[in-house]
């Protein structure tokens, strides 16, 4: 029997969380020890879509920019070399002299099965595939800029990959015994990958306010808030600013106050925040009326002030007045 024969032998490359090459033999699978430049060779070309081919020169600029071009190739056919040995012949496939891909009938990668799930809407199944960000962890001794541009370019294209599946699942109407509560977890699954996302906060307040749940909606704005101060020292921004009023509002636009009902202008008080935040104004006033019906509904005042300085950044209160006070 041909132990390496070409039908025996099957590659795994799992890509997202790092990189991994496992080896399939005859039903049975062990991992493969590659060194990290040829592992970063095998994640070039196992990134690219099945059946597509890499340039040597792409592959020359990518990992070895500022080798002398003779010097260049010969760590690229010295690089094929170590992959072919250790990982056994066929799984590197040339066209001609320049071009080169990997087996796409022998060949499994968890980025390929990602995209193409991505493609056909099987969310679910993407997901299952991004476990961690693309190669997560990988570096190379003198990282070469270019390497890291393309891993970086690379990671933020898979990443939204998810966050759209994320958010579709979301959106979607799967027929879940308790919708509301399946939509929000997946909003936190996408503010797990994108944690400085003001729109995933948006859907998240929305959610909230859709099953009237006041305090769940300021607790979301509350979060993102002390994640901005303390992950990357930002204040909240007007958009923030703005979410924090409507999460204190009802859905239909009425805010609370002391068992008071008062119908808050369709705009959320935009203007006055954006006024306040940018530091134009130090307080801005505007006349609302309380719930009620007709012309019994009292005049009430909501008053904009600037708060305390955070961090650099302003702050904004709200406050709700009597018109006569």
């Amino acid at each position: 029997m041909l132990r390496y024969g070409y039908v025996m032998r099957r590659w795994h490359i799992t890509l997202f969380g790092g990189i991994q090459v496992d080896i399939e033999e005859d039903g049975a699978i062990r991992p493969a020890l590659v060194e990290p430049s040829r592992l970063a060779l095998l994640a070039y070309l196992a990134t690219e879509a099945t059946g597509s081919f890499r340039t040597r020169d792409s592959i020359l600029a990518l990992l070895w920019p500022h080798r002398p071009e003779r010097r260049a190739r010969l760590a690229l056919r010295q690089a094929l070399y170590h992959l072919n040995t250790r990982l056994g012949p066929g799984l590197i496939v040339r066209r001609g002299h320049q071009r080169l891909s990997l087996d796409a009938e022998r060949v499994s990668c968890d980025v390929h099965r990602f995209e193409t799930a991505l493609i056909e809407g099987r969310f679910r199944d993407a997901l299952a595939e991004y476990r961690a960000d693309f190669l997560e962890g990988f570096f190379l001794t003198s990282q070469p800029e270019s390497f890291e541009e393309w891993t970086r370019v690379t990671r933020l294209r898979l990443l939204d990959g998810a966050i759209s599946a994320v958010t579709a699942m979301s959106e979607g109407d799967f027929g879940e015994p308790e919708d509301h509560r399946f939509r929000l977890g997946w909003v936190h699954r996408a503010l797990a990958l994108s944690p400085y996302s003001e729109s995933l906060l948006s859907r998240a307040v929305d959610l909230r306010l859709q099953r009237g749940d006041r305090g769940g909606a300021l607790h979301e704005v509350d979060k993102f808030s002390s994640r901005l101060r303390r992950d990357i020292g930002l204040g909240d921004s007007r958009l923030v600013a703005g979410m924090r009023v409507r999460a204190a509002s009802r859905g239909d636009g009425t805010a609370v106050r002391s068992a008071r009902e008062v119908r808050l202008p369709a705009d959320g008080l935009r203007v006055e925040l954006e006024e306040i935040l940018s530091g134009r104004l130090d307080r801005v006033e505007r006349m609302v009326a309380a719930g009620g019906d007709g012309d019994a509904a009292p005049a009430l005042r909501v008053v904009v002030e600037r708060g305390g300085e955070g961090d650099g950044d302003a702050t904004a209160t709200v406050r709700i007045e009597e018109a006569d006070a």
